[in-house]
């Protein structure tokens, strides 16, 4: 005779009472989770009601801002807000959206600022100094550098997109080091003109013609201050400054061009750095 199967065995009812305990734990706190997951997602204490922007990104639409209002601040996608303001407003950078507890929607970020415009076959791109595209137009802003002699498509340039092309680095890299320079203070550059890396021309704002390359551009804007600061330098009749080799020369206006505001030159060595 088969003897039937029980739940007399100690091992066996500790076992179903620790399923028992275990389904009605787990009741508990899915049912707590969802009273506070509810309580949180829902609750008008956790609505947005102001939206913070850091000073300096007051050109920000409002309208932009509409979807946080009355929105509850956990349902608030943050990454998805940082991309979707970073990529509507290249002009700013490191943007950062952020909760305030209880609702408060806080939107931080740097501008970026302008440093130079390059003129293609179709627009006028506004760059700042990471080469970062700000804005197009149809017409130059001659607050800003105009780089000029580069063939780049306008037209597949993204805004907020950086311009991967190494002439645009020398530009963007003769600027900063024109502006690092101390003994060039009083100075600044209209136009570079980018013909490659070994032959770039600089026009500065009063008529000076300045000849160098991509290369060793710190130590060639050293060598240029020093000749801008020669007491015997003479603006008027100086039709360039080559400081592309070991020792600066300088193009000496003729009499065909003297009145023409830069050009070629009768070449004359003058000192300054090696």
């Amino acid at each position: 005779m088969v003897k039937k199967k029980t739940f007399d065995s100690p091992v066996l009812q500790f076992v179903l009472r620790s399923v028992i305990l275990g389904a009605v734990l787990g009741g508990i706190c899915f049912a707590v989770y969802d009273g506070v997951t509810r309580f949180f997602t829902r609750a008008p204490f956790f609505r947005v009601r102001s939206v913070t922007l850091d000073p300096a990104l007051d050109f920000i639409a409002a309208r932009d801002l509409e979807d946080f209002s009355g929105k509850n601040i956990f349902d608030i996608n943050l990454e998805g807000w940082q991309d979707h303001l970073a990529r509507k407003y290249p002009q700013v950078k490191d943007l950062k959206v952020s909760r305030r507890f209880p609702g408060q929607i806080v939107i931080s970020a740097q501008k970026r600022t302008p440093e130079a415009q390059i003129l293609t076959r179709r627009d006028i791109l506004t760059i700042d100094h990471d080469g970062v595209v700000l804005s197009t137009q149809t017409k130059a802003d001659l607050r800003w550098v105009q780089i000029e002699g580069l063939f780049l498509a306008g037209g597949q340039i993204r805004l907020g997109e950086s311009i991967a092309n190494p002439e645009v680095n020398y530009a963007l890299r003769i600027i900063a080091a024109f502006g690092a320079e101390k003994k060039l203070s009083g100075r600044r550059i209209d136009r570079i003109v980018v013909k490659g890396g070994s032959d770039i021309e600089l026009y500065l704002h009063d008529g000076i013609k300045v000849i160098m390359t991509g290369y060793q551009i710190k130590q060639k804007i050293e060598v240029l201050a020093v000749v801008l600061q020669q007491p015997n330098f003479d603006p008027v009749t100086t039709a360039y400054v080559d400081v592309r080799f070991g020792r600066p020369t300088r193009g000496v206006k003729t009499p065909e061009n003297a009145g023409r505001r830069t050009g070629n030159g009768r070449r004359q060595t003058v000192g300054g750095k090696r």
